[in-house]
């Protein structure tokens, strides 16, 4: 047995007993050859960074693998994905959970389960796991996708409150055992909580802070009063949006008072919120109450959230389910609430520069970035402005005096949709 081991071990304590102090020697040469062939394992490393403001997740592909154009076949809520460039068939993809479910990771984890078998897929283990220090739930199942068979590992992690962003990996049975620990590296490079900005997002931030401190001291006449319009899905009425916005006091500071409330149905899918909002003048403030359902004919979930928004910080109470839980998170200055990317478009009124940008975040402190494309007009109808947020364009059509009348854009996993601007009650019916 000894002979063994000294064989294996060349610097072993036989050695050492024989080579006295020039087994230090002997150490010092074995450490630089062990710390070469680490280096030599690392060479298939991790690429850049990718930061994901909707879940405020950062993560390293692998290095070399491709950003892909579309999402892998049969993956919904894909924020980003990677392909491997010598399997195609081998995909790394971050996806958003839509159903926020606060401080109920099991439940989560339950339902997402219960989904991957009515899809087909077979479980073939589960277990929780601490991702970038967060409470995370990991499985592993497979799946028949055509003729191939693949081995999926998905990790549910817990990012915020009322967030959970899957880590999801993809690859053909064969190929498992090579991939499976280099997706673990990734995981183990996963930061959370991400609010930073590019020096040129940073810049078009700060253009928009200029351009919306101009209305500071009086009040928009575009924004002050009431708004209604009705959702369509080509020519089908499928909702209305309604919203007012009142002039107002909080504490002595001037304030916008915001609203509102968004009915969209199609077949089975439902989506209704409604939302109070108070936005001081300057936008260094703002408190939020808000109520989201969402119902697909399987899934039925309403979440409420209350809070305010200062000093770079969101503080907020999230209630789903029976769950409750409070909490706080950092977020960027200047951050409004998501649903109200139309009250930043109407503030910046009609002297449009090309490249502005606003922070988004939802009650949750999830952050996403607002961009506005230059305004474009058309003869005899509205001007029109181009937005992008959430993965999604927009189109917003201003009247003359700058009251929002139309918007076309996607919600709902992609869905085709278009506000017009009609009476409060043909909107409602």
């Amino acid at each position: 047995m000894t002979a063994e081991v000294d064989r294996l071990m060349p610097c072993s304590a036989r050695s050492r007993r024989r080579l006295g102090g020039g087994a230090l020697l002997c150490v010092g040469a074995l450490l630089a050859v062990l710390a070469v062939r680490l280096v030599a394992a690392e060479e298939p490393a991790l690429g850049d960074e990718v930061r994901d403001r909707a879940t405020s997740l950062a993560f390293r592909p692998p290095a070399g693998w491709t950003k892909m154009t579309s999402p892998p076949e049969g993956m919904g809520g894909v924020q980003v994905a990677f392909a491997d460039p010598n399997d195609a068939a081998t995909c790394l993809a971050l996806i958003r959970v839509p159903e926020p479910i606060p401080g109920d990771l099991k439940s989560i984890a339950a339902d997402y389960k219960k989904a991957v078998e009515a899809a087909g897929g077979i479980v073939g283990s589960e277990d929780a796991l601490k991702v970038a220090r967060c409470p995370s739930w990991r499985t592993i199942f497979s799946q028949e996708i055509g003729s191939e068979k693949f081995v999926n590992y998905a990790v549910l992690i817990e990012c915020h409150e009322s967030s959970h962003p899957v880590l999801f990996l993809r690859v053909p049975r064969a190929r498992a055992a090579a991939v499976f620990p280099v997706f673990e590296k990734v995981l183990a490079a996963v930061r959370m909580r991400v609010v930073a900005f590019a020096p040129a997002e940073l810049e078009a931030i700060e253009r928009f802070r200029k351009l919306a401190a101009r209305t500071s001291g009086h009040w928009n006449r575009a924004l002050v009063g009431e708004q209604s319009m009705g959702i369509f899905r080509e020519s089908t009425k499928v909702g209305f949006a309604t919203w007012k916005v009142e002039a107002g006091k909080v504490e002595d500071k001037d304030v916008y008072l915001l609203e509102g409330r968004q009915r969209i149905k199609i077949e089975k899918v439902l989506l209704d919120e409604s939302w109070k909002v108070g936005i001081t003048v300057d936008l260094t403030q703002q408190t939020f109450e808000q109520k989201v359902r969402k119902s697909d004919g399987t899934v039925d979930a309403t979440v409420e959230s209350s809070g305010v928004v200062r000093n770079s910080t969101s503080r907020r109470k999230v209630k789903c389910r029976g769950q409750a839980f409070e909490g706080s998170a950092p977020v960027p200055p200047l951050a409004l609430l998501d649903s109200l990317f139309w009250f930043a478009a109407t503030l910046a009124g009609p002297t449009w520069e090309d490249g502005l940008a606003v922070p988004l975040i939802s009650p949750g402190a999830e952050v996403d970035l607002l961009r506005f494309s230059k305004g474009m007009s058309e003869s005899g109808g509205p001007r029109l402005i181009e937005v992008e947020a959430h993965g999604a364009r927009y189109v917003l059509g201003f009247d003359p005096d700058n009251k929002l009348v139309l918007q076309k854009g996607s919600v709902l996993g992609g869905l085709a949709l278009e506000w017009r601007a009609m009476p409060k009650e043909e909107a409602e019916k």
